[in-house]
């Protein structure tokens, strides 16, 4: 137990699909410090981004030798899908965005908040592919508002 705050948006996705509902998830707390190689303080929001799919992935030969990792596509409104990288969550239900950088998290919230729709390709286990389809209408609002107290941008 903590007294930390967290700030969760989710999203369900339009159609249902053999898995349940697939939702998107953003979630993201109050700042922690980490100090850097000079010995300066800095805060970063804690920021996790993830899709629940109900379902295990496969996890083909495109995934390379990433064991736990997975090809996907994400596309926003009409830009043109783009494969990504997306690690398994410990429960093997969804998949979390993986970044080498807190910023490449925030850029993908920002696509978020831009965004009126997201289409998310992906492959179960065993199964045909799916897309699930995200109506981002009003995510903005709520984005911005976790902003303040996750004290992103600063």
């Amino acid at each position: 137990m903590t007294d930390k705050t967290i700030f969760t948006l989710s999203i369900d996705a339009e159609r249902e699909t053999k898995y349940g509902i697939p939702a998107l998830v953003v979630r993201c707390s109050q700042s922690r410090v980490r100090k850097d190689g000079w010995g300066r303080k800095h805060s970063i929001p804690q920021v996790d981004i993830y899709v629940v799919t109900g379902t295990p992935l496969a996890q083909g030969p495109w995934a390379g030798n990433e064991l736990h990792m997975h090809s996907l596509f994400v596309r926003f409104d009409q830009e043109k899908p783009r494969q990504e990288m997306w690690g398994d969550s410990t429960d093997y239900a969804g998949v979390f965005l993986r970044t080498f950088t807190d910023k490449g998290k925030l850029e993908f919230i920002q696509r978020i908040a831009n965004a009126k729709r997201m289409i998310f390709g992906y492959q179960p286990y065993l199964g045909s592919p799916e897309n699930a389809e995200f109506d981002l209408s009003g995510a903005a609002e709520y984005i911005n508002k976790m902003g303040h107290t996750c004290e992103w941008g600063k």
